[in-house]
């Protein structure tokens, strides 16, 4: 990223991006699972970008720490609708924006889903989303996608090894998905998601 569309751009802090979360949340529940997500997605893209000079760093933790905010807006009673959940992404987006957020920190909801949406999955599949690429674009955006699939609001919550995640993405979606997120791991390499494992006391599957 230039060093003068770094200079420009207008990043939350994270006690700004912590207090973002705890307006929206319905729940201390919802905030424990959706906030440590956001942070230890955070701790992987920051491993990720590490020795990158080309990467700002900033923008990174940032965009981590707000990607899943949307989720928010899908959780009642502390039960995901998980019917809806693809579009959790959108409805992060456009909080962001109405909270004023830089439009490069917004995209960071919008596009980190799976390994990128495109608009003919969309068609295909008959999701409920405008139709459009929803595909991370710059490095930092594709860094925090890639770093958050080595972790799951599951329940338990839990670490993905790259190859089970690769598996899901084989069974759920087909070989050529599965072939992005190899392509990403060449790309990025493949994080040190043991050491977190135990840092937050989260299984690895």
């Amino acid at each position: 990223m230039p060093d003068a569309q770094k200079a420009s751009l207008k990043l939350p802090t994270e006690e700004q991006i912590k207090v973002l979360h705890q307006k929206y949340t319905p729940s201390q529940e919802a905030l424990e699972d959706v906030f440590v997500h956001c942070q230890i997605v955070k701790d992987i893209a920051e491993s990720v970008a590490t020795g990158r000079p080309d990467i700002n760093m900033d923008l990174v933790r940032a965009g981590a720490l707000l990607h899943d905010i949307g989720v928010y807006k899908l959780i009642n009673n502390n039960v995901i609708d998980k019917q809806n959940y693809i579009t959790h992404g959108l409805l992060g987006y456009r909080l962001l924006i109405a909270e004023g957020m830089d439009e490069a920190v917004c995209r960071f909801a919008l596009l980190h889903t799976g390994v990128g949406i495109t608009e003919q999955d969309i068609k295909e599949q008959n999701l409920p989303l405008p139709r459009r690429d929803y595909i991370a674009e710059t490095p930092e955006e594709r860094i925090v996608m890639f770093a958050d699939k080595f972790h799951s609001k599951s329940e338990p919550p839990s670490f993905n090894s790259a190859r089970w995640y690769k598996n899901y993405l084989s069974e759920k979606f087909g070989a050529a998905k599965a072939q992005v997120f190899q392509n990403m791991i060449k790309e990025f390499g493949e994080p040190d998601i043991g050491t977190l494992s135990q840092r937050y006391n989260q299984p690895t599957r």
